[in-house]
């Protein structure tokens, strides 16, 4: 019966993955990647016919982005979450601690965080992401050396601003109430102790007062931060060596060879929602192709009218960077709680046995508790390795040109392949791989009480269990009650604190009688796991974080030449665009992929949604203006 029941457990925590399936970090598109920003507006002033000298076109383009469709981002962010009555474009996710009568099957557990087991609250989410860029850009056609070949250079300065828009209102109508003794420390944890919001505990780093030296880190990764974030950098470098095979009055075809060279930051992993300048410290090298054809040409080469096409295919270079994960089958279990757990006590003072009230036959656990909490993705924030294998960037426009004035209709498609994610090797040795041995508490009694009637001598006054709930979620322990008996840990034994005497029993709370008749105390005496079940690197879930991006874009350009001179032509644009990234609900997701879970014989399969594609929908509207010389 209990192998059924936690088969069946581990089959809804798969369809739960699979449902709310989330990116602990959103890799965005650089904002230096922008094929039409480096096209429109000088489509006559490059890739130039019977240049038999050097010229060059210098631009400047002032671009304001803002990003839309938030409630799309905070999807991937945390899976599945409510719509908030606020604002129709932002999401909401429930907290209620333990003790809250019929708390909803997807509420997070407020005893994670430090909170009352009766909190109740909701945190709205509506994140945006605001750029200013000012891209130089320059070619140069080096027709005077070769006829039809050209470098082109472009950098971007980019002022980011990311806001989740996060905020908490605290819901009331239950006392606030603390934690029995054994759930959390020795002692009863009065409300005094707890934390009073979980923006405490999610964006302060606050973390509850416990007794009897027992620690409670704070969280340290995957913050979530009330206010916007904001960072100024140089993004990429992107260069190009290209030469036109094809050069003619109506038409040109050529290809490049293109580097790009890293200048913004990289992920560190402190924030959910960081701001990223560039794309992530990745040196990038491919190749393109540029292209047009004009249809029509007036007689004066006034006017024209033609269809001009670039593409732009890269690598992206392994490079380092610092990533928070969730556990595998766990969407969100990055804000779970892990307990530490070490050696078992010498002499010993925890034993464990099938036999209710049997002392002989007890056996050793393999760990105990020793006293420390800490939120997953305090363990699960590693150094990695991030590669992707190719990005495309293709923008394709009509051009009319008349007198001096020219007006540019295009698209742009930009889509980067699934990210590959590994562990930097330099840092295998990570806190689920050292000598710090952790596991899931879920809503365990982490410390048992001898009996009152021990026979005995000398007994302590309280003994830390090796209890687990490697079943454990965001939304509830495997328990589903506190105070009471650890009847649904992990390979669940009777726990004694000597294994003298069949009174040696430990008990579910201070001052209980053994009861070595065996009618009551099935429910008083305590259980524990034996053996405890650990997380390590396996359990993280790098492959669910691996993302890719795609987007469309449609854009308008309006710009003046002044051609009165023929060597020196200044000229000045405007323009805007709409780009559209996957909505909410596009996500897709493979097939039945190997979860392990931490403790099924054989593994359970679980579905994982791996490579989501996720990234900006944004409104942009710029200025580009500059000289062409010859």
């Amino acid at each position: 019966m209990n192998r059924l029941i936690r088969v069946m457990i581990s089959i809804l925590i798969c369809y739960s993955g699979y449902l709310h399936a989330v990116l602990p970090y959103i890799s965005m598109r650089s904002q230096s990647v922008d094929a039409a920003r480096e096209l429109m507006g000088w489509t006559d002033k490059v890739n130039l016919y019977d240049m038999e000298n050097l010229y060059i076109t210098g631009a400047l383009t002032v671009e304001g982005t803002r990003s839309f469709d938030p409630d799309a981002l905070a999807h991937c962010l945390f899976g599945f979450s409510t719509p908030s009555p606020f604002s129709s474009n932002e999401v909401a996710i429930q907290v209620s601690g333990s003790q809250v009568p019929n708390r909803g099957q997807t509420d997070w557990l407020a005893d994670y965080f430090g909170l009352s087991p009766t909190y109740q609250s909701t945190l709205y989410f509506k994140p945006r992401v605001t750029n200013f860029i000012m891209d130089f850009d320059v070619y140069a056609g080096l027709d005077e050396w070769v006829t039809g070949m050209y470098f082109r250079a472009h950098v971007p300065l980019v002022i980011s601003n990311w806001n989740l828009h996060f905020h908490e209102e605290p819901l009331s109508g239950l006392a606030a109430a603390g934690y029995p003794a054994g759930y959390f420390t020795p002692s009863a944890v009065t409300d005094n102790n707890l934390l009073a919001t979980a923006s405490d505990f999610f964006s302060a780093r606050e973390i509850p007062d416990l007794p009897d030296g027992v620690s409670f880190e704070p969280l340290a990764f995957a913050r979530l931060d009330h206010r916007s974030q904001q960072k100024t950098a140089l993004a990429e470098m992107q260069m190009a060596l290209g030469y036109n095979f094809l050069l003619c009055p109506l038409y040109h075809l050529g290809f490049n060879f293109r580097v790009y060279a890293p200048l913004g930051n990289r992920p560190n992993g402190i924030f959910t929602f960081q701001p990223i300048v560039g794309n992530g410290k990745h040196w990038e090298v491919g190749a393109g192709f540029s292209g047009h054809y004009t249809f029509w040409e007036s007689c004066d080469e006034e006017s024209s009218f033609g269809f001009y096409c670039d593409g732009n295919f890269t690598h992206l270079c392994r490079t380092s960077q610092i990533r928070t994960f969730d556990l595998k089958g766990k969407p969100n279990s990055r804000y779970m709680l892990a307990e530490r757990l070490g050696a078992p006590n010498n002499p010993p003072n925890l034993y464990a046995n099938v036999t209710q009230g049997t002392a002989a036959a007890s056996s050793v656990p393999s760990a105990q508790f020793k006293g420390a909490y800490a939120p997953v993705a305090n363990l699960t924030t590693l150094p990695v390795k991030v590669s992707s294998a190719v990005q495309v960037d293709i923008v394709a426009l009509f051009n009319y040109t008349a007198c001096g004035l020219s007006v540019d209709l295009g698209y742009n498609f930009w889509a980067r392949s699934c990210e590959k994610i590994s562990i930097d090797n330099q840092f295998e040795a990570t806190r689920l791989e050292s000598g710090n041995v952790w596991a899931l508490k879920g809503d365990a009694m982490t410390y048992g009480f001898p009996a009152a009637d021990s026979v005995s001598p000398n007994p302590p006054t309280s003994v830390p269990l090796s209890a687990t709930e490697s079943l454990a979620t965001i939304y509830a322990g495997t328990n589903g009650t506190i105070g009471g008996q650890n009847t649904a840990v992990d390979n669940a034994e009777f726990a004694l604190w000597s294994n003298a005497d069949n009174s040696d029993q430990l008990m579910i709370q201070p001052g209980l009688n053994a009861d070595t008749s065996q009618t009551n105390a099935a429910h008083t005496q305590q259980l524990t796991s034996n053996d405890p079940v650990f997380l390590s690197n396996a359990n993280i879930n790098i492959k669910g974080a691996e993302s890719r991006g795609l987007s469309h874009k449609i854009f308008a350009h309006l710009s003046y030449t002044w051609n009165e001179c023929e060597d020196i032509m200044p000229y000045i644009g405007i323009g805007g665009k709409a780009e559209f990234g996957p909505r909410r609900g596009e996500r897709q997701c493979n097939n039945i992929a190997a979860c392990q879970l931490l403790n099924t014989t054989p593994p359970v399969p679980c579905d994982e949604c791996n490579c989501q594609r996720c990234n900006l929908s944004e409104w942009g509207v710029w200025i580009k203006g500059g000289i062409f010389w010859s």
